[in-house]
């Protein structure tokens, strides 16, 4: 009668603890670049809406990165490009850098970030190999947006 607990320790809690511990790490991914946004000087217009991104950039890569961009895209299902920040010459290992770029969006994607929702950014470096790395960036907003707040 005393081996029941043992086979059932063996055959079930085990396999489960040792899936439950390692579930974490599996879905840990390392964060190359990560930033901080805030959406300034919105000037809302019948069907568009102007506005300035201000990111403060972290590259947590251990190494300069040079000739970088970022791309913006809709939020739409099938994103599309929406503009880029003007050419990043340098930044530099495991600092803050901040650029920022206005923009013209549509009134649909100004009511997501409204509501919420981050903008979709991809950081864009080259590969060494004549090719281009693309990385989506991990957002935080700075300041609650609007709607969310109240």
């Amino acid at each position: 009668m005393h081996r029941v607990p043992t086979r059932i320790a063996r055959y079930l809690i085990l396999p489960i603890l040792t899936l439950l511990l390692a579930a974490p790490l599996a879905s840990a991914q390392r964060h190359d670049f990560t930033a901080t946004y805030k959406i300034a000087n919105v000037n809302e217009m019948q069907d568009k809406v102007e506005l300035t991104l201000v990111l403060t950039l972290h590259n947590a890569t251990g190494k300069d990165v040079r000739d970088s961009a970022i791309v913006l895209y809709s939020s739409d299902p099938a994103p599309i490009t929406v503009g880029a920040f003007d050419l990043v010459k340098l930044v530099p290992a495991n600092r803050n850098i901040t650029v920022s770029q206005s923009f013209t969006i549509s009134k649909s994607d100004y009511e997501h970030l409204l509501w919420g929702m981050h903008p979709h950014l991809d950081f864009l470096t080259p590969d060494g190999n004549g090719g281009t790395l693309k990385q989506p960036l991990d957002l935080i907003r700075q300041t609650p947006s609007p709607k969310t707040a109240q």
